[in-house]
């Protein structure tokens, strides 16, 4: 089973998507001989014997105390050229984890070529951005207390065993999230959930959980599915028109609240809408890779007719044309204004980040108006792969263009 065919095979398990739209959660299984493919503690081990992992990598916890164990196990030192940083000592990681502490090993997918194609798939899936974590714990402990987290996880369990508590509301729902519970307490504990390797979880954003270990070296993957909010959507409003009613100061003892409450309520009426919404989640993707450039050595970006090609942003912002090079389209992607030809920009949006497609197939949605031979696209490709807008995919044999 590859990675993508992990994917596929979550995503596709019976019951998953529905209870995904629903925000519902979910349990499946995966074939857990294959998921050592994926990560395994081999990997981990090669991870913290060949990489200088700091403490913003990787961090240590324990139920009541997040700041101890990471202190005693990073000492700050400098490194060959008198720079500052962290140093992991692995002696102290070894007790610490004994002592009960779960490990995280943050942003996996950037570690593990694997795991990112994994996160890859998940995000050309939903549309949404995707990272994953690696847990790793022995004691028989909570690592992290009574928690929800802000955004929807898909949790697979790697090797070993682990106790996962889930919470009861008043009126019965023994999935609480933060609609229906507060603060949970250990007295509101519902259903409790072991997962044993191969078992895979789907949590909702917001729902309440205990992760604790149970005297056996546990590893496991959460993978997440993180979209815009109302909350961004507002602050970005707020931010778009900062100048106007959100710049005005209240003054308690001089205006009428209840006027300045009615002017709120007036301006937010006139702000929010559909058209608002639409350019928020433009400029909001826009910001945003729906994939990692991948390197191309020795080759340097160089295109041969078998390379395929993604666009890097979920999307971008066209701003306007540059007068100064006629024919010049100025956009904005990935945080940087980018000036592009009109064959560039065509491309770009010729271009998916869901699925690739070879110098052939974009050839294949021309016009009229350019020259599509291999070597005008070439040229074209290999100046937005240096813009870092484009990556390579995985090679697949295509006929040449004329």
């Amino acid at each position: 089973m590859t990675d993508f065919n992990l994917a596929k095979q979550i995503l596709n398990t019976d019951g998953f998507l529905e209870c995904y739209k629903m925000k519902a959660f979910w349990k499946g299984r995966v074939d857990p001989t294959q998921l050592t493919k994926l990560f395994s503690w081999d990997t981990l081990n090669h991870l913290l014997s060949t990489h200088r992992l700091t403490n913003d990598r990787l961090r240590l916890s324990l139920e009541n105390d997040h700041v101890t164990p990471n202190k005693q196990a990073f000492r700050s030192v400098r490194d060959a050229f008198g720079r500052p940083t962290d140093f992991l000592s692995l002696s102290d990681l070894h007790r610490l984890l004994r002592a009960g502490a779960t490990g995280v090993l943050e942003a996996t997918n950037e570690l593990a070529s694997a795991i990112e194609a994994l996160t890859q798939q998940i995000s050309s899936r939903f549309d949404a951005r995707s990272t994953a974590n690696a847990y790793f714990s022995f004691g028989s402990t909570s690592g992290f207390g009574v928690h929800n987290d802000d955004h929807d996880v898909i949790v697979v369990q790697l090797d070993g065993r682990k106790t996962w508590n889930f919470f009861t509301t008043s009126n019965g729902l023994n999935k609480a999230t933060v609609y229906e519970l507060d603060t949970p307490t250990k007295k509101d504990v519902g259903e409790t959930i072991i997962l044993a390797p191969g078992d895979v979880l789907f949590i909702p954003k917001g729902t309440w959980h205990d992760v604790i270990s149970i005297g056996e070296p546990s590893l496991h993957l959460t993978i997440s599915i993180v979209y815009p909010t109302i909350l961004d959507f507002s602050q970005w409003l707020l931010d778009q028109n900062r100048y106007r009613l959100p710049y005005r100061d209240i003054r308690m003892a001089e205006d009428d609240l209840a006027l300045v409450a009615s002017d709120c309520t007036a301006f937010f009426s006139q702000i929010v809408n559909e058209e608002s919404m639409v350019a928020f989640l433009k400029t909001y993707y826009a910001r945003h890779a729906a994939r990692r450039i991948g390197p191309s050595l020795p080759s340097l970006n160089r295109i041969e007719p078998d390379d395929t090609f993604f666009r890097v942003p979920f999307s971008f912002l066209q701003i306007g044309i540059n007068e100064a090079a006629l024919g010049h389209i100025i956009i904005r992607a990935l945080g940087r204004e980018h000036i592009l030809t009109e064959r560039e920009y065509w491309i770009l949006t010729t271009l998916s980040h869901k699925s690739p497609l070879s110098v052939a197939e974009i050839a294949a949605t021309h016009s009229e108006s350019y020259d599509f031979s291999f070597e005008s696209i070439q040229g074209a490709l290999e100046k937005l792969l240096d813009k870092a807008l484009v990556t390579k995919g995985q090679r697949r044999v295509a006929a040449l263009v004329d």
